[in-house]
């Protein structure tokens, strides 16, 4: 299906080139996490209100259908010539703060951090 119908670019594709494909409706179908939700109710899209979810496969032996493959994660390269800069900027960029910031700002979305979630604000 993919050889057949998938972009020329499907390779190489970025989540918010597939984002835009699913919105825009030149995507039929991806796996992802929850997050489309977001662009079901987005007015001027043509895809909007026409996206439909299923959870994720799970092994047969599973004795619940609860299913999340979001996952946050940072990684040093070995290779990288500036592993005192990345290694300060992961903390930084995976502290309290900053991902609290994020949230409340709408520019973190399903944040990782418990503290996030109890957060009053």
């Amino acid at each position: 299906m993919i050889k057949k119908c998938a972009a020329p670019s499907f390779a190489n594709d970025n989540w918010n080139q597939v984002v835009d494909g699913i919105s825009s409706g030149r995507t039929a179908m991806t796996i992802d996490s929850k997050m489309f939700g977001f662009w079901n109710d987005v007015a001027g899209k043509p895809a909007s209100g026409k996206i439909a979810f299923a959870p994720p496969l799970h092994a047969p032996s599973a004795t619940s259908l609860d299913s999340d493959i979001w996952i946050w994660a940072l990684a040093m390269n070995a290779a990288s010539e500036k592993k005192g800069t990345a290694w300060l900027f992961i903390p930084w960029a995976t502290s309290k703060q900053v991902a609290l910031k994020g949230a409340l700002a709408g520019q973190l979305v399903n944040p990782p951090r418990t503290s996030t979630w109890q957060d009053d604000t």
